[in-house]
């Protein structure tokens, strides 16, 4: 099912969170465009096929002042707070092991519209397949600012500190 509400975790915890599942995995699967998640720290692991994240598997809405720390792993669009965004991510921030075949990244494995600001990735990010990212995997038609990664990045084709590729794209002010 679809979230539209708004989730507000009020600076609470969620600690071992273990979500196993096919596409959309994550504390959440999918969040419209109306949808909305903040102030929530989340440890602990998930793991899926596509749109696998630590806080939500695929998410058009937005997630702020969230946190995830664990293992999360899938196929593609893997990243430690959203599998795929076309939503915004401010103020989050990812550690530990995020891994996959293409599409992953520290904070989203593809940021497909929308924006990431503010946010940091310290978690190790594998990618066995193409766009591998500190940030996310991939970014496009997006804009990514004030972000930091300092995690460990190994990909195979296309990676990067802050995106293993950028597709009309604007990066500004970030560090990896």
């Amino acid at each position: 099912s679809v979230f539209s509400g708004t989730f507000s975790g009020g600076g609470y915890s969620v600690t071992g969170l273990s979500v196993s599942g096919g596409s959309a995995a994550g504390l959440f699967g999918y969040v419209s465009t109306s949808g909305s998640i903040s102030d929530l720290t989340v440890s602990g692991s998930v793991s899926g096929a596509d749109y696998v994240g630590g806080i939500v598997g695929y998410c058009n809405g937005s997630i702020s002042g969230c946190s995830f720390s664990g293992t999360v792993s899938g196929a593609n669009s893997v990243g430690g707070i959203a599998g795929l965004s076309a939503g915004s991510i401010s103020k989050c921030s990812a550690a530990g092991n995020i891994s996959g075949r293409s599409y992953v990244g520290g904070i989203t494995g593809h940021q497909y519209g929308g924006s990431i600001a503010a946010s940091s990735n310290s978690a190790a990010v594998t990618g066995t397949g193409s766009y591998t990212g500190g940030i996310t995997g991939n970014a496009e038609r997006c804009t990514l600012s004030d972000c930091t990664n300092t995690g460990s990045i190994s990909g195979d084709t296309a990676a990067g500190g802050i995106a293993g590729y950028g597709q009309s794209a604007s990066i500004q002010s970030c560090t990896g």
